[in-house]
Order: structure tokens, then C-alpha cells, then sequence
């Protein structure tokens, strides 16, 4: 890799010339060929150039940088981790405003999740998960929920969950596609129903409940989150109700079919 400024050898040569120049100024006005004012602009250019040396050296100390011959240099990046980019080439001129190369640590990375509105009414931050990717087959990690948005998202109507995963052996790579199935606990005293026996025409979801010997009547509800097949119905239906859960969808266009 080559600077484009080489700061301690062009400082040390700056001072060497400081160094010599002041010394023929000294020699000059001790003869009476020069007057004093030049050793004193003399000396001060020298105490300039010793200045800009330690400076040069005190950010090459603050870099971790280390020479190892001219015009090459070893830098050490601040922390471990593994390089995600790259943008220097071998024998490229660069300047200290470049960003050359980009680490990361990969030892934990974040699984980004959105939550339908009623789905995410369960999962709070310490929610246990675990995540999954249709790209390893057999991988299962668990992870813990970090962070559930407080705003829900106004065009996909969508809640941000924010999951840390530990990523130790570097199975999981960055931006890969995920599934996630939160082990959120059930809510007390909840009906359930299987997630077949929900109807839904787009804008609302229903259910058809028994009301007298094999007369069922269509009944909107408000389901919460899928739970092993399970569906939570949070408003709508009661315990005890008989709810149709094998054909609901049979039943729905039959009905539409005879009106």
C-alpha cells in the first residue's frame, strides 16, 4: 500500500534542513553577515519542523501503525473482526479522508422481523425466538427479541422486532433471508382456535359458530398470532362456542354461492 505522504521521513527531513539551515544563520550572524533577527526566524522554523515531527508520530502511535521499510506500513484495525469490504488496491495512492476497508464483528448479529398489529401483541423485548433459514437446512439457533418498535409501520401496517442472535461460528451471513417463530407465552384464559377454522374476506376474519344442531352462523373475531397451528381469537368468540375447524372455507363459498 502506498501514502500519499510519507509523514515521519518528510518531517525528519524537514527538520534536518531546519537543523542546518540555522546553524549557517548562527554561523552568519556571529560573523556579521546576517543580522540577528534571522537566527531567531531560524530557530523558530526549527521548533516548528520538531513540532510537526512529534505530531506526525503521535498519530502514527494513535493509528497502531508500524513501518516496515519505505513507503510501507502495517495499520491494525482497532477492533477484531472480519473484513465485509474492501475498496484499496495493491500499489493504490490514498489519502487519510478514504474509508479503505470495513470490519465487522459477526460474533452476534441482528434478525430484523416485521409483526402484524395483532401478532406482535405477545412479543416484548427478552421474547424468546428461534430462528431458522430455508438456505441451511437442519440450522436452528435460538435468540433472544432485543428491541419490539413503539410505531407500526403506516403502509404495511407492520411492527419492527429487532432480535440478537449469537453467531459464534459465522454460520449465518448478513442480509440472509430468516424465519423466525417467537416462543411467546399464551395468553391466559385465551380461545383457540386451529388456524383453519378462520375465514377471512380480505378486510375482516371470521369464524362459523354452531348455534342450535348443525345451524352455524358467520361471526367476525380478531385473531391474534399463530401458535403451533393454534390461532388466539381475542375479541368474538367465547369458551365453550363450537367452531367449525375442518372445511370453514367449503362452508364460506357454499354460503356465497347460495345468496
Amino acid at each position: 500500500m502506498q501514502q500519499q505522504s510519507q509523514p515521519t521521513t518528510d518531517n525528519l527531513v524537514d527538520l534536518e534542513a531546519a537543523r542546518a539551515a540555522l546553524a549557517r544563520t548562527k554561523a552568519m550572524v556571529a560573523a556579521r553577515s546576517l543580522p540577528a533577527k534571522d537566527e531567531i526566524e531560524g530557530d523558530h522554523q526549527q521548533r516548528e519542523a520538531e513540532l510537526a515531527l512529534r505530531l506526525a508520530q503521535m498519530k502514527l502511535s494513535s493509528l497502531k501503525v508500524s513501518t516496515r521499510g519505505d513507503n510501507e506500513f502495517t495499520v491494525v484495525a482497532p477492533r477484531d473482526g472480519v473484513v465485509i469490504e474492501k475498496t484499496v488496491l495493491p500499489g493504490q495512492q490514498v489519502t487519510t479522508e478514504q474509508s479503505l476497508v470495513s470490519v465487522a464483528d459477526l460474533a452476534v448479529l441482528w434478525v430484523l422481523a416485521d409483526l402484524f398489529e395483532a401478532d406482535a401483541a405477545n412479543v416484548t423485548s427478552g421474547t424468546k425466538a428461534r430462528i431458522t433459514s430455508p438456505s441451511l437446512p437442519g440450522y436452528s439457533a435460538d435468540a433472544t427479541v432485543e428491541r419490539v418498535s413503539s410505531v407500526v409501520d403506516p403502509e404495511r401496517h407492520t411492527i419492527g422486532v429487532r432480535i440478537e442472535l449469537p453467531n459464534r461460528s459465522g454460520t449465518i451471513r448478513p442480509n440472509m433471508f430468516a424465519q423466525v417463530r417467537f416462543l411467546a407465552a399464551p395468553v391466559i384464559d385465551a380461545v383457540e382456535v386451529a388456524g383453519s377454522g378462520l375465514v377471512s374476506d380480505g378486510e375482516k376474519q371470521y369464524v362459523y359458530v354452531e348455534e342450535g344442531s348443525g345451524h352455524f352462523v358467520k361471526r367476525s373475531v380478531v385473531a391474534g398470532p399463530l401458535r403451533e397451528g393454534r390461532l388466539t381469537i381475542l375479541s368474538g368468540l367465547k369458551l365453550g362456542e363450537t367452531v367449525v375447524e375442518q372445511g370453514a372455507v367449503l362452508l364460506d363459498n357454499q354460503i356465497d354461492l347460495s345468496t
